[in-house]
């Protein structure tokens, strides 16, 4: 970690711009300082604009809109942007919110209660309540990566769906009910799966050759840590032969919690993409599926915050991700409940299929948003998912009696098959959009010189099909608080460009800049997308005012969470970027 000090030489005077420092042994931030937390509507790409122009720090999307962190009196600027919003909380630590991730009610009776909404709940926590090895307790830290402020237009499930051909009967007949039966009371035999554990590390093991058997040859252990244990999520790829760089990500949780066998919790969702993988193996699909069963779900859906993160990170194309947990309780008959993100397209067809599909026989209900699985963190990146789980409740939910005693298997082979039917024809229907993919070869600038122009280097190429317009290529930039000038970048070879940025001052302080092109088909398409800028600081040289590498103990005092100092070993992380392989300099992180 090192903080730096900006220095500005302008006219003989000299401006420092400081970034804030943690010293160690200090407090991390007065709460005169912490920010305010408010909801804010989203209703159309305006809004979106204008909310990601005001300052704020997106910490959760919402089914119509974000909750934000707001710092010093930003309050007034939101409400001159004009945007609909309420204040939920004033001098708010983020490190003390936490999600509520039960499907009980244990946790409201236990930590105060800072938001609720559609089966959303945010908590007040003490920071090392999230962080308790060994123990469930139902709490996830608030996401830390990629929220990115955003409005999409909805998808219309009639006008994606042309007359559909494919032979969904005879697909899903392919699933096997005793094979259901079989990979549940295998995974029962591995008590009690909880993350970390050697049984955790057998069934691991059992599922990765289980892929293995299947005959894929692109299978991986996804590691991260979790409580100082490496841990894995267990991934198998089928590619598709079409959009191969286009994904359905079909998942579940492998974990159990400590009392319990796990098979409705959940074996069962675990069986339901084991079974989905088997009989799509060889069978052609358009995109590339992605079948992954995830670890650390029970002590706060760490694995799957893994995973969506760096997906996101990654710019990862995924149009939807589909989730099982718990659905094989015997007290069910005929109905399944669907949560959804925003978008319910693909959570209707499920519904769709299910009621059409002699062998589903499914009355879907839609349900709003959980956050209560794996599915969450990739809604909170922004992707389309839907999540079933068994309409009635089981009543042996993490007990020592969640055994398959406890299930009903025609049930469960119902929602695999209904899960596989609605994977299968998004696969079969789903066209991406032509696109543009933006490179720098000499990378984005960090700081502009005073008083000297910058020319930065764009190369423009075509995804998913996509045609760029030659000679269309746009620069817009402004120094911080100014209006956005527009002016075209220079044609200097095949759609690769040159943007100059022209000469500013100190006082400007730091200019925002983005680029543009036009698609041939999809129009005008922005890199950041949305209303997002990238920035550069007006600065003549960089001053490191502290610096720290870890080699020796400084004295560090942190909160939360479980820290050390020492050599990495490129192992990932519960959330946030993960576990470096290497250094930044010398040979230890912290």
């Amino acid at each position: 970690m090192f903080n730096k000090l900006l220095q500005c030489v302008s006219y003989g005077a000299v401006l420092l711009f400081i970034y804030s420092m943690a010293i160690p042994g200090t407090a991390w931030a007065a709460s005169d300082d912490l920010p305010d937390l408010c909801r804010v509507m989203v209703e159309s790409r305006d809004d979106a604009s204008r909310l990601a122009q005001s300052g704020v720090e997106p910490v959760l999307k919402l089914a119509d809109g974000y909750l934000v962190l707001v710092k010093n009196g930003g309050i007034n600027r939101l409400a001159e942007s004009g945007l609909k919003y309420t204040l939920i909380r004033t001098g708010i630590d983020r490190r003390r919110l936490a999600l509520d991730t039960r499907w009980d009610n244990l946790n409201i009776e236990k930590y105060p209660m800072v938001f609720e909404e559609n089966g959303i709940r945010i908590l007040e926590v003490e920071p090392g309540d999230l962080y308790q090895p060994g123990e469930y307790v139902g709490l996830s830290p608030l996401p830390t990566d990629n929220i990115k402020i955003t409005y999409r237009e909805p998808k219309f499930l009639k006008q994606m769906l042309p007359t559909y051909t494919a032979d969904l009967d005879s697909l899903i007949a392919l699933i096997n009910t005793d094979s259901l039966q079989v990979y549940v009371e295998a995974l029962q035999a591995f008590p009690p799966r909880l993350t970390g554990s050697q049984s955790d590390y057998d069934s691991r093991d059992w599922i990765y050759n289980k892929f293995i058997k299947f005959g894929y040859d692109s299978v991986m252990l996804d590691t991260f840590t979790y409580s100082s244990s490496q841990v894995q999520n267990i991934i198998a790829v089928k590619p598709g032969s079409l959009y191969p760089d286009h994904y359905i990500v079909i998942g579940a949780h492998k974990d159990a919690v400590s009392v319990s066998p796990g098979a409705d919790d959940n074996g069962s969702g675990t069986a339901g993409v084991l079974e989905i993988a088997r009989i799509l193996k060889d069978i052609d699909t358009k995109m590339t599926f992605i079948f992954i069963l995830f670890d650390g779900e029970e002590q706060g859906l760490n694995g799957a915050w893994h995973y969506a993160n760096a997906a996101a990170a990654a710019g990862d194309s995924i149009v939807a991700m589909l989730n099982m947990d718990m659905i094989g309780y015997m007290g069910n008959d005929n109905d399944v409940t669907l949560y959804h993100s925003s978008d319910v397209t693909w959570a209707n067809l499920w519904i769709d299929l299910a009621d059409s599909l002699t062998a589903v026989n499914l009355t879907g209900h839609l349900s709003g948003t959980s956050a209560a699985s794996d599915h969450y963190p990739f809604q909170q990146n922004g992707y389309d998912v839907v999540f079933a789980i068994e309409y009635n409740f089981s009543s042996v939910y993490h007990t020592a009696q969640d055994s398959t005693g406890y299930m009903d298997f025609s049930y469960m082979a119902r929602i695999v098959k209904g899960m596989l039917a609605t994977g299968y024809v998004i696969n079969d229907t789903y066209a991406p959009t032509p696109g543009l993919q933006f490179i720098y070869p000499d990378g984005l600038p960090q700081a502009l010189a005073p008083g000297l122009d910058k020319t930065i280097t764009v190369q423009v190429a075509g995804s998913s099909g996509g045609e760029p317009v030659s000679g269309s290529g746009m620069l817009y930039y402004r120094p911080i608080g100014q209006t956005t000038v527009s002016t075209p970048m220079t044609l200097i070879g095949d759609n690769l460009y040159e943007a100059v940025i022209p000469a500013h001052q100190c006082e400007d302080e730091k200019v925002e800049f983005r680029f543009s092109a036009e698609e041939a088909t999809t129009g005008i398409i922005y890199d950041p997308p949305s209303s997002g800028f990238y920035s550069a600081v007006v600065a003549t040289e960089t001053i490191v005012a502290f610096a720290d590498d870890f080699e020796t103990d400084r004295g560090w005092t942190v909160s939360g969470g479980l820290w050390s100092r020492g050599t990495p070993t490129g192992g990932g992380g519960e959330h946030g970027s993960p576990d470096p392989s290497a250094a930044y300099s010398g040979s230890n992180i912290y």
